[in-house]
């Protein structure tokens, strides 16, 4: 995903007025895109220009905040320069498809775009996600989850869907992210030896989204997997045979396309939850 990041004229004037956390998950954010070699920019005439950012940033009154001062102003000199015409012309192109797309870090809630947390930029992500041809998708949809892996046989299973890839997208994406974002409750019910059944009705109950294990045993071969426990070293079977359900709109039962997973689990996946097929009825 070719996405970057652009700090608005107002975020300079937030920051001062926010408590240590926040500004911590800014510059974890501000860490995590550029290991990932995202170009962040900033226009620095325009941000050290405006008296109140200046004023706490040398500021040695607070000494709980002198340490998490000077990593931000070395995160911001690592930031590219872009003078006000440049960073207007990037915030036009929010939430707009091309060649580059942009986030923009401000701590306001009002645009879907705007975000000053690496939670809100994986939020972003999604959203250009939800609008992306099947190919794009493909290639983007693991960074976009993180908590996700996603087997080979994923890409390959999304063109057997019954719908069209365009009308169904952005329920893929929200299914994804329910599945995403629910794995430190999947893996605490793993610990508790919850089955499936309980499991999936817990997933529907909190999400929303229909979920079930598979009904028919006869198809369970398909759903098996086996990986290396992190932990014991031992090889362990998974059978990712829980399956969220998309809206059937007027289409018969046997056509309701579905996402087969398994829940996350102690060892396997980096603790990720498992996804094997995205498509149609197996």
């Amino acid at each position: 995903m070719n996405i970057q990041a652009v700090w608005t004229e107002q975020i300079p004037s937030q920051i001062p007025t926010r408590d240590y956390d926040s500004i911590e998950r800014l510059i974890e954010l501000l860490d995590f895109l550029n290991t990932q070699g995202f170009h962040v920019y900033l226009d620095k005439d325009g941000i050290y220009g405006q008296q109140e950012f200046c004023d706490w940033i040398f500021s040695k009154k607070e000494i709980s905040f002198i340490e998490i001062k000077r990593e931000l102003m070395l995160k911001i000199e690592k930031c590219r320069n872009c003078n006000d015409s440049e960073r207007r012309e990037m915030l036009d192109r929010l939430g707009k498809m091309g060649k580059e797309i942009y986030a923009a870090l401000d701590f306001r809630e009002e645009n879907p775009f705007y975000t000053a947390a690496l939670e809100g930029f994986y939020q972003i992500c999604r959203k250009y996600l939800g609008m992306e041809d099947k190919e794009q998708f493909k290639r983007d949809m693991e960074f976009c989850f993180p908590r996700i892996y996603f087997d080979e046989t994923v890409k390959s299973s999304l063109n057997t869907l019954n719908r069209n890839f365009d009308d169904i997208r952005e329920e893929i994406v929200k299914h994804l992210t329910a599945i995403n974002d629910y794995c430190d409750q999947f893996l605490e019910m793993m610990e508790k030896n919850k089955g499936y059944r309980g499991i999936a009705a817990e997933f529907q109950k909190e999400t929303g989204i229909e979920c079930s294990p598979q009904g028919s045993r006869k198809q369970i071969s398909k759903l098996k997997r086996k990986f290396r426990n992190e932990d014991t070293g031992a090889e362990e079977e998974i059978v990712c045979e829980l399956h969220t359900k998309f809206k059937r709109l007027h289409i018969d039962k046997t056509k309701q396309d579905r996402i087969y997973f398994s829940p996350a689990r102690k060892g396997i996946c980096s603790e990720k939850s498992v996804v094997v097929h995205i498509g149609d009825h197996l």
